[in-house]
């Protein structure tokens, strides 16, 4: 995808451009992966738009600082219903030693679990 867009850039350098990427479910998951990605790929890239319908959660809150920062416009669609959109859901202790403790839940294998039950 990098290099493809790369060439597009080279093919129509001088005109104005944006990149829009969009996907569904796991791709949409990618397609924010491949939009801070190709944030970074040169040294002028036209502006950058991820349409994520229905995907995980990706990334961490330095994810998120850095997206923001290489000015990556992001919009997330969920349905609140869809528990592939709250995977994964962390939910984090912190002792008095400062140590933090996280736990992932994994929607979609306890949903599993509990059909099977």
């Amino acid at each position: 995808v990098i290099e493809e867009v790369k060439r597009r850039m080279e093919l129509y350098e001088g005109e104005t451009l944006s990149i829009t990427v969009t996907r569904h479910s796991l791709g949409a998951a990618l397609a924010l992966l491949v939009g801070d990605e190709l944030s970074t790929c040169a040294s002028h890239v036209p502006p950058i738009a991820v349409f994520s319908f229905g995907g995980p959660r990706v990334g961490n809150r330095g994810f998120a600082n850095r997206i923001n920062k290489n000015k990556v416009k992001v919009l997330r669609i969920v349905n609140n219903q869809d528990v592939i959109t709250r995977v994964p859901d962390v939910l984090c202790h912190i002792n008095k030693n400062t140590h933090v403790s996280c736990v992932i839940y994994w929607y979609a294998e306890d949903a599993i679990k509990r059909l099977r039950d």
